[in-house]
């Protein structure tokens, strides 16, 4: 696993602890830390969900490391072209 990885790993894990066992105001950078990210990586499954499913292998596995890492998962995916199956 790349540090890039590693790192966005470990700030889901931050803003999970900061949520769960923080008190006020840290309880809310939890929160809203994982609320935007949330978002922003449901946005990433959405926008390439495509390149998920050209890739091969478990689409569902996929999905989960796109969600849970991003762009930085997406970008380790084969280009495969539309018209084409991996």
């Amino acid at each position: 696993m790349s540090f890039q990885k590693l790192s966005v790993l470990a700030l889901w894990l931050v803003f999970l602890v900061l949520f769960l066992v923080a008190g006020d105001p840290w309880r809310e950078v939890g929160k809203w830390g994982l609320v935007l990210s949330v978002l922003a990586h449901g946005l990433e499954m959405f926008l390439f969900f495509g390149r998920c499913k050209r890739a091969g292998g478990s689409l569902p596995w996929h999905l989960f490391q796109v969600f849970l890492f991003g762009i930085l998962h997406a970008r380790e995916l084969p280009e495969v072209p539309a018209g084409e199956d991996a």
